[in-house]
């Protein structure tokens, strides 16, 4: 079962990362530079037509007037950078969870390498198998469940699922 092996928490540091994002995706006036998807697709739009164009094969004037694809966002810079989204709220669930959805400029490009090669840009945080069930009461405690994070049927079922079979034996 989960319950004993150790867990792990990587934490990412938005502004850390804004270092590699290539200057004509950066936006200077912020720190964090994380983008809605609309955001991202100008800032790819608004870089350098010459650059998109000898990368695309295309002329100048479709490079800059065609839509902008995710595949563009890897040709911008020869070394993988990370993006930070900000989701569209759809639903309850993504409003609930309160995050931002991490994106690696090619597809091809391995996240966990990424944090290999740039540790400077977070922290890990080990969680000893032993204190998993005191931390997870302790969020429990403040709301913080999967009752929250999935609203709904699943994740009321989750939680009650793991309240009620995963509960310390007590003496």
């Amino acid at each position: 079962s989960y319950d004993h092996n150790d867990g792990i928490v990587i934490c990412i540091n938005p502004s850390a990362c804004t270092q590699y994002i290539p200057t004509d995706v950066r936006n200077s006036q912020d720190v964090f530079n994380v983008f809605t998807s609309e955001q991202l697709e100008t800032r790819i739009r608004s870089s350098d037509p010459y650059m998109l164009s000898a990368l695309k094969d295309t002329n100048m004037h479709n490079a800059s007037t065609r839509p902008a694809t995710m595949s563009d966002l890897g040709k911008l810079d020869k070394n993988p950078f990370l993006v930070f989204l900000e989701p569209p709220s759809v639903d309850e669930r993504i409003v609930n969870q309160f995050a931002l959805f991490s994106l690696l400029s090619t597809a091809d490009a391995s996240l966990d390498d990424w944090i290999d090669k740039h540790p400077e840009c977070c922290r890990k945080i080990i969680i000893p198998a032993k204190m998993k069930s005191e931390i997870r009461d302790k969020l429990d405690h403040t709301n913080i469940n999967e009752r929250m994070l999935f609203p709904g049927v699943v994740g009321t079922s989750q939680f009650l699922t793991r309240y009620y079979t995963h509960r310390p034996k007590l003496d």
